[in-house]
């Protein structure tokens, strides 16, 4: 899709590594899920949110989901304020802006 795009981007300095490993983040959670697995609606770059749950102590990686963002809005306090956990998302809506608008 713009991993190619975004990776001449980045080597120009026209986006940051960082956008771009979180773009690239929405693009394979909706190519892996097609659909969402809470909702059953389908998914793409700009109605996937993926969050990134890492315990802050204990072992073990990140637990990574993705979603449609419908269902992110209905469970995003619940998650964001689970305790002894770090939460990092990558919302579709504000990285694809352009795509959502189209």
């Amino acid at each position: 899709m713009s991993t190619t795009n975004d990776i001449a981007k980045v080597m120009t300095g026209r986006m940051n590594m960082d956008q771009a490993e979180a773009r690239l983040a929405v693009e394979t959670s909706a190519r892996q899920l097609i659909f969402c697995p809470y909702t059953q609606k389908v998914l793409d770059v700009a109605t996937t949110v993926v969050a990134e749950i890492t315990r802050v102590h204990g072992a073990g990686g990140p637990h990574v989901m993705g979603m449609h963002a419908d269902h992110w809005d209905t469970v995003k306090d619940n998650v964001l304020g689970t305790f002894g956990s770090r939460v990092t998302v990558h919302d579709g809506r504000e990285l694809f802006a352009k795509v959502a608008k189209k």
